[in-house]
C-alpha cells in the first residue's frame, strides 16, 4: 500500500497530524498523472451533476481546440434569474497544473451544495479545461507540458517539430542534462558547491561564473547545433494573450490570440460582459502573494500587472479567498513575468477583476533528527527546501540522481534532475483535498460580487409642471461594479440610466446618464429637473452588464405638494 505524505497544500484542515519524521516510502511524492482522475472522469462528474441540476446548470460550447476537442463552459445560475453579475473560473490551461481542473469542478459542486444564497444575486461560469490537447499529451507522456500540439517551427529552420525532448538514456523519463560548456558555446549554470545535485544560475554579487550548459534531455536531430529546441507544438495558451505579449518568446505563438483556444476564449469573453470577476487556477499566483507593482507598460497608461487604484479591491478579494481556503502561500510555477497571460489580459484589456492561483504550496520538510549535522545553506534556497522535503519524506525519490552518460553527440554528460511533476503538483490525495478547499473559496468569492439596487427614488414638485427627481443607486455587494482599469480600457458597458423625457424638457440631467463605477457599499446619486403635465407618467430605467433591468414610473402631480 502506497503511503502518501501530508502535502502542505491549501486545504481547510485545522488539526492535521504532522508528517512522518523519517522516510516511509521510496516512491516519488508526486503521483501525477498516474493517480490523478482524468479530465474525462472529472467532466463526467460535472455532466452527472448537470443531469440532476438541469434547472441550475447549462453547458455552452464556445469553440474547439487545435485538434478539434470541444471547449465548454458551464453556466450555473438560479432558475428563472434574469441578468446577474458573473464570476468566471478558468482551469486546465496547460498540462503542467493538472490539479486545476479538479479545483474548477469542485467549485461547481461547492456552489450547488447546501446553501445556494450566493446564487441569489450572482452566477458562476466555469471553464474546466481550456487546453485539452496539452493536458492529454502530458498525461500520455507523463511529462509536464504547457503548449498546444499544433506544429510550429520554433527554431525557424523550415521544419516543424523535428527536434524535441526525448528520453536519451532510456530510464523512462525526460529530465535534464548538465555538462561542462563546449567550445564556442556560452555556459549558463553552475553546480552548487554545497549540494552537488543543485544546478543553478551564478550569483554575480558573489562573483560567480557559469561553467555548465543545462539543457532538457534530448539530441540534435536536425544538426543545427542546438539540442531539443523544436519539440511537438506549440503555443502556450497562457502566453498568447495581447497584454504585454512576449513577441520573441518561442512558446508565445505567432501573434496574440494565434492559438485556437485563446481566440475562442477571447470571443467568449467579448460575448459575456456580465463577467465582473475571474479566478484562474494555473501556474501563476497573484492571490497568496499579491504583486504590489505599480509599473506601467511602454504606453505609460496601462499597468504592467494591476492598476494601482484596484489594489485595495484585489487585496480584499484575496482575504476572502484566504479565509475560505486556509491558503497563505502558493507555488508560482511560472517563475517569472506574466506577459501574455490570461489573468493580466482579463484585468487590463477587459476590465475584469482577475486573480490567479496555483492553489497549493511547497511543503515544509520535517525537522532533521536530533543530532543531525547542521544544514548548510546552498546558493538556491528554493531548490534546497524541495530537496530537504524529498530526502526526509520520500528517501530522495523526488529527485533523479545525476548519472554519467555517453551522449551520441555531446559526449560525456550527466542526466538527472527533478522528477517530472514533483514540484508542480501535490499528491493525488492532497490534490483532492485542495480542490474541496478551493471550491469553498470560490463560493465565498461568488458571494462578494457587486449587487446594484435602487436605494431610493424621490420626487419633489418645484412648481406646477416642474419636478425634481433624485435617484440613488447602491452597491450592496463586496466588490465594485467594475475595476478602475475598466474605466480606462472601456471594455465593458457602463450602467445606463434612462428617462423617457425629451431633452428639451430636461432642465437638469440627460435622457441617458452613464454610471461608470460604484464602489462596494457606496452609492451613485443622479438628479433630474424635468417639465411635464399634471398626471403625466414617465419611465426611469436602469440597465447594465449583468444587471437585471430596473424600471420605475414617475408621475407628475396635479399640483405642487408632497412628493410621490
Amino acid at each position: 500500500m502506497l503511503i502518501l505524505p501530508l502535502f502542505v497544500a491549501c486545504v481547510a484542515l485545522q488539526d492535521a497530524p504532522p508528517p512522518p519524521a523519517s522516510p516511509a516510502v521510496t516512491q516519488p511524492s508526486i503521483s501525477a498523472p498516474a493517480d490523478y482522475p482524468t479530465d474525462a472522469a472529472l467532466l463526467e462528474r460535472v455532466q452527472k451533476l448537470a443531469s440532476v441540476e438541469s434547472a441550475w446548470m447549462k453547458r455552452m460550447s464556445f469553440g474547439k481546440s487545435s485538434l478539434g476537442s470541444p471547449l465548454d463552459a458551464w453556466i450555473i445560475a438560479k432558475p428563472g434569474a434574469s441578468a446577474q453579475p458573473a464570476l468566471l473560473v478558468v482551469a486546465g490551461l496547460d498540462g503542467v497544473h493538472l490539479a486545476s481542473t479538479q479545483c474548477a469542478v469542485a467549485a461547481v459542486e461547492a456552489v450547488l451544495a447546501g446553501d445556494r444564497s450566493a446564487l441569489e444575486h450572482a452566477s458562476l461560469i466555469v471553464i474546466p479545461v481550456l487546453n485539452p490537447d496539452a493536458r492529454a499529451l502530458a498525461a500520455s507522456t507523463k511529462t509536464p507540458r504547457a503548449t498546444t500540439p499544433d506544429p510550429i517551427d520554433d527554431d525557424r529552420d523550415g521544419a516543424a517539430d523535428e527536434d524535441g525532448p526525448e528520453d536519451v538514456n532510456g530510464d523512462g523519463l525526460i529530465t535534464m542534462m548538465r555538462f561542462p560548456s563546449r567550445p564556442l558555446h556560452t555556459p549558463t549554470h553552475l553546480i552548487d558547491t554545497v549540494d552537488g545535485r543543485i544546478v543553478r544560475a551564478p550569483d554575480s554579487k558573489k562573483h560567480e561564473h557559469a561553467t555548465h550548459e543545462y539543457l532538457v534531455e534530448g539530441r540534435d536531430r536536425d544538426r543545427d547545433g542546438r539540442i531539443a529546441e523544436d519539440g511537438v507544438g506549440g503555443t502556450d495558451v497562457n502566453r498568447n494573450f495581447p497584454h504585454r505579449w512576449p513577441e520573441f518568446a518561442p512558446d508565445a505563438g505567432a501573434y496574440p490570440l494565434s492559438a485556437a483556444e485563446s481566440l475562442a476564449f477571447a470571443e467568449f469573453i467579448a460575448s459575456h460582459p456580465e463577467i465582473t470577476t475571474a479566478l484562474i487556477f494555473g501556474v501563476a499566483d497573484t492571490l497568496a502573494e499579491f504583486p504590489e507593482s505599480q509599473e506601467k507598460d511602454a504606453s505609460g497608461s496601462t499597468p504592467s500587472i494591476y492598476h494601482a487604484e484596484d489594489h485595495a479591491s484585489y487585496k480584499e478579494l484575496a482575504k476572502v479567498w484566504k479565509d475560505a481556503s486556509k491558503c497563505e502561500k502558493a507555488v508560482d510555477i511560472a517563475h517569472g513575468d506574466l506577459g501574455g497571460s490570461l489573468v493580466l489580459w482579463l484585468a487590463n484589456h477587459r476590465g475584469i477583476a482577475a486573480l490567479s492561483t496555483s492553489a497549493f504550496a511547497r511543503p515544509d520538510a520535517p525537522k532533521p533528527p536530533e543530532g543531525a549535522p547542521a544544514v548548510v545553506p546552498t546558493g538556491d534556497a528554493d531548490q534546497q527546501a524541495w530537496l530537504e522535503y524529498s530526502d526526509r519524506v520520500f528517501a530522495g525519490s523526488g529527485f533523479i540522481a545525476w548519472k554519467a552518460f555517453e551522449h551520441p553527440q555531446l559526449g560525456a554528460v550527466e542526466i538527472g534532475g527533478w522528477r517530472p511533476f514533483f514540484r508542480e503538483q501535490p499528491t493525488a490525495i492532497e490534490a483532492a483535498k485542495t480542490a474541496i478547499a478551493q471550491g469553498e473559496a470560490t463560493k465565498a468569492m461568488l458571494a462578494q460580487l457587486p449587487r446594484i439596487e435602487i436605494e431610493s427614488l424621490t420626487t419633489t414638485p418645484l412648481a406646477d409642471g416642474l419636478l425634481q427627481v433624485e435617484l440613488v443607486l447602491v452597491n450592496n455587494g463586496g466588490l465594485p461594479t467594475t475595476t478602475k482599469m475598466d474605466t480606462v480600457a472601456r471594455a465593458r458597458p457602463p450602467i445606463l440610466v434612462r428617462v423617457s423625457v425629451p431633452p428639451s424638457r430636461l432642465q437638469n440631467g440627460k435622457p441617458v446618464e452613464r454610471v461608470d463605477r460604484i464602489l462596494a457599499g457606496s452609492t451613485a446619486r443622479l438628479t433630474y429637473t424635468m417639465l411635464g403635465t399634471p398626471g403625466e407618467s414617465v419611465q426611469l430605467r436602469v440597465d447594465g452588464p449583468g444587471l437585471a433591468t430596473m424600471q420605475r414610473e414617475i408621475t407628475f402631480p396635479a399640483a405642487t405638494g408632497a412628493a410621490r
